[in-house]
């Protein structure tokens, strides 16, 4: 049996969650799907377990999503790719998650085939950064 790729999505709506996980189900990529609805279940989440991705809502109830990726950096989960997930897609916005070092960052609503097509490429090239081995000279 082949190890699926585990998604995290981080979101405090319910339909959100809903739609994006079932949406995601039902292409059959392999991908298995787990959702929090805020950034203590996060936390937690992924003490108990590493997801290779994560999906992540910039406002949260309990701390915003790049004061999350912060704290995940200081966990087993600090080379887990995120892509930031917002309602408020400005030019300020798409800034800020390109300085914190976003893998990638989507508007709301989520297209879920372009989502799936986001998901695939940063999966190759995180594969590609851990089978990298440094050159010699």
């Amino acid at each position: 049996m082949a190890v699926k790729t585990t998604i995290l999505i981080v979101d405090d709506d319910e339909e959100v969650l809903s739609s994006v996980k079932g949406g995601m189900e039902s292409y059959d990529r392999g991908y298995a799907v787990d959702c929090v609805k805020n950034a203590s279940e996060c936390l937690k989440y992924v003490m108990q377990k590493k997801p290779n991705l994560i999906l992540l809502d910039i406002a949260l109830p309990d701390m915003d999503g790049f004061a999350l990726r912060a704290k995940l950096k200081m966990t087993e989960a600090s080379d887990v790719p995120v892509i930031y997930v917002t309602a408020k897609y400005d030019y300020e916005m798409t800034k800020k998650m390109g300085m914190l070092t976003a893998d990638d960052f989507m508007a709301k609503p989520i297209n879920i085939p372009e989502l799936l097509l986001r998901v695939q490429k940063i999966m190759v090239w995180s594969c590609y950064r851990r089978t990298k081995k440094p050159r010699r000279n």
